[in-house]
């Protein structure tokens, strides 16, 4: 399939699976997982030209969960601003724009496979690092359409940089060589999506709408009890307030037979569990927290 990439940003490419193009769907979706803008953003780029190419409208979906490492309710501000700002755009210019945030109420399962279910293609941020490498990894396998993860770490592809060096001064010199001609194959400053088809798509889940109060919704959600949990869980046991809202704590083993606690909001019929032990996720000093239906 074409995608009218030129041969410099081909480079960016990388096919995540085996599976085909889906050329029945309804749709392509681009998954904003680190480029979260719809702007100056090669990922979006490709999305737009395999849309283009496929006569199909695209959809831009965008999620942010409560349990990713060194959460935080300074980093939930700051993702959602930005969200609410793309939001806006989006309906400035014409795009669909479909985003999801995880609450205690609402934890939202399998969304990126069920926007594939309907989907000719998924395109999505390839970044080397954090969660993305698993995340894409793990939604390639789950699905039956081509996922392509897109390279947009920086102005010249990973891929035409070489082998990994252990010195700036050694990388310069390669980003200077191609730099005339990134230059020339930059990202899109404005992505023209009225360019593409349009429709009245439904999506799969109820999307979310940011609020007037962003503060105080970000109150709302447990971020701060990600970061705050650590391995001295002894001092948890009891009842605690989180955001206003009530905590039972208790003490037991997860679904793999590890030492766990178990947080239980009172006024909820569910909870959260936080892995200790030899099961324990250490990331940055602090135990990673799985909602109880992971």
């Amino acid at each position: 399939m074409s995608t009218a990439e030129p041969t410099f940003n081909a480079a960016r490419v990388r096919r995540a699976n085996a599976a085909p193009v889906n050329r029945r769907g309804a749709y392509v979706v681009y998954w904003a997982q680190m480029s979260r803008r719809l702007a100056s953003n090669h990922a979006l780029d490709y999305a737009v030209n395999c849309a283009r190419d496929l006569g199909k409208p695209l959809v831009v979906y965008e999620g942010l969960k409560l349990s990713y490492p060194w959460a935080s309710a300074r980093f939930h501000q700051f993702i959602l601003e930005g969200m609410r700002d793309n939001h806006a755009e989006a309906a400035r210019r014409g795009a669909t724009y479909w985003s999801f945030v995880e609450t205690p109420e609402n934890p939202g399962r399998g969304l990126v496979r069920a926007l594939c279910a309907k989907a000719c293609l998924l395109v999505t941020d390839d970044y080397p690092q954090f969660i993305v490498p698993a995340q894409i990894a793990a939604v390639a396998a789950a699905v039956e359409v081509a996922v392509h993860a897109i390279d947009g770490n920086g102005i010249v592809p990973l891929a035409k940089l070489g082998p990994p060096t252990k010195a700036a001064a050694h990388l310069r010199p390669k980003i200077h060589k191609l730099f005339a001609e990134a230059w020339q194959n930059k990202a899109d400053a404005e992505p023209d999506f009225a360019a593409l088809p349009h429709e009245d798509l439904k999506p799969p889940f109820e999307t979310w709408t940011p609020p007037e109060d962003l503060t105080g919704f970000v109150e709302s959600l447990l971020a701060d009890l990600w970061r705050d949990l650590d391995g001295a869980h002894s001092e948890l046991l009891g009842a605690l307030q989180f955001a206003g809202r009530p905590y039972g704590v208790s003490h037991g083993y997860g679904s793999h037979g590890h030492e766990a606690l178990r947080l239980l909001p009172c006024d909820l019929g569910q909870g959260v569990v936080v892995h200790l032990g030899d099961g324990q996720t250490q990331i940055g000093g602090h135990v990673r927290i799985h909602d109880e239906g992971h």
